[in-house]
């Protein structure tokens, strides 16, 4: 029995580290006749899928929806579904449950395996990111030069045209090719996405939006996504070189979390 109630425990470990959205409800009290007994955990993922159980029906019904709810919301509940007949069960005992959304690391894709995005990695993994490395160049992309990420030997391009769906993401665009970088940020930038950068200097973002047009004409794509693009990436802070170029691409990413209007002329706008 021990066995059985801890391996939502582990499946909501495993969430948390693989960042995946995520909730977890607990049985925090049971009187009279209930289907499971408190400190019962289950686990419901943000696909619909669900780890354990709180005891079936409408009352493990309930528990899902509220906590697809939460998963949204990041605020936890307290709640009492009901166990009698009117709400679809003859149990009749009393259960309270809370339902609690799992603090995942929120994703954060790097394409590209230079100097910036060796100096960047750290600082996303610093600031409670999962980060992912892209680049199609094997020895570039190492667990030596990027301890602590996710490495995936894929071409950038095919690799963000094919990217699921994700909200939370944070998105880096700094290849070793600026032509790559403008037709990877072009298939990231219908994206839902935290943020979307690319590094660069002014002219590569009027290369962007000039890109962008012609898009617009061939394949109908919205030109207005350019104001979603942070390019240059990071805030105007004078820096220079890889290490002070992540450190003011870390301070933008941390401003546009705390909700902050920075500076948006960035790296390299001078």
């Amino acid at each position: 029995m021990h066995l059985v109630e801890s391996e939502p425990l582990l499946a909501a470990a495993n969430a948390v580290a693989e960042g995946i959205p995520a909730a977890m409800a607990t049985i925090v009290r049971a009187s009279g006749s209930t289907p499971r007994r408190a400190g019962t955990r289950m686990v419901v993922y943000s696909d619909g899928r669900v780890h354990g159980t709180v005891g079936g029906g409408r009352l493990e019904l309930e528990t899902i929806r509220v906590a697809h709810e939460v998963i949204a919301s990041g605020e936890a509940r307290t709640i009492r579904p009901l166990l009698s007949e009117e709400g679809g069960m003859c149990c009749g005992g009393d259960v309270e449950l809370f339902v609690d959304p799992l603090q995942v690391r929120a994703p954060a894709i790097i394409y590209g395996t230079g100097h910036v995005a060796r100096a960047m990695a750290p600082l996303l993994l610093q600031l409670g990111h999962h980060v992912t490395i892209v680049d199609d160049r094997p020895d570039l992309l190492t667990p030596a030069r990027f301890p602590g990420c996710v490495l995936v030997e894929d071409n950038p391009e095919a690799h963000a045209t094919g990217l699921s769906t994700d909200a939370r993401r944070c998105l880096l665009v700094m290849t070793h090719d600026h032509a790559r970088d403008i037709r990877i940020v072009t298939a990231l930038s219908t994206q839902p996405a935290a943020y979307i950068g690319m590094l660069g200097a002014r002219r590569k973002r009027a290369l962007l939006a000039s890109h962008l047009e012609d898009k617009s004409h061939q394949d109908g794509v919205d030109v207005s996504v350019l104001d979603r693009i942070h390019a240059p990436i990071g805030l105007d802070i004078g820096a220079l070189g890889p290490q002070e170029i992540a450190m003011a691409v870390a301070a933008e990413l941390i401003a546009v979390r705390r909700g902050s209007v920075p500076s948006r002329r960035g790296v390299g706008a001078r």
